[in-house]
């Protein structure tokens, strides 16, 4: 039994390809949109020690999705 790709499929396969890849973009920019986001919100709210604690942690959370 052949299941080698077809022709027929060959959109599906790109539409795929280009979907995952802006997929894991998006998600990606989220992960480090994030973390600036809640240091701006701690930044007008506490003071300045809590929010460079809040910003290590948000370069460690943008690290951990780009290795994946």
């Amino acid at each position: 039994m052949d299941v080698s790709p077809t022709f027929f499929m060959l959109p599906f396969n790109i539409i795929g390809e280009l979907s995952r890849t802006l997929a894991l973009a998006v998600r990606l920019y989220g992960n480090m949109m994030s973390g600036t986001i809640i240091v701006a919100i701690l930044l007008t709210i506490t003071p300045l020690i809590f929010p460079v604690i809040m910003q290590a942690l948000g370069l460690l959370t943008g690290l951990i999705p780009a290795r994946l």
